[in-house]
């Protein structure tokens, strides 16, 4: 390298504050961690959104199972002779 490269490389890394490859490394290991980081909460938000959306289903379907036993056992039994 030229002497006036490196003067500006210098002057680069001055403006910037810290060696350019320095913040590439850490801006490489920010988006890797975020990408750990989706990738574990993708199937737990999932879960989660799924069971909300079955949530009101299952509660009604044990609401008229329960209606049913009640009616069921309120009612005189039918018994054929």
């Amino acid at each position: 390298m030229s002497s006036s490269s490196l003067s500006d490389k210098k002057k680069v890394d001055e403006i910037i504050g810290e060696p350019v490859m320095g913040r590439l490394e850490f801006w490489k290991s920010h988006v890797k961690n975020k990408i750990i980081h989706m990738c574990k909460e993708f199937y737990k938000s999932t879960l989660q959104s799924c069971m909300k959306a079955i949530d009101p289903i299952i509660d009604d379907q044990a609401c008229k199972m329960a209606q049913l036993v009640c009616n069921e056992v309120s009612e005189p039994a039918n018994i054929l002779f």
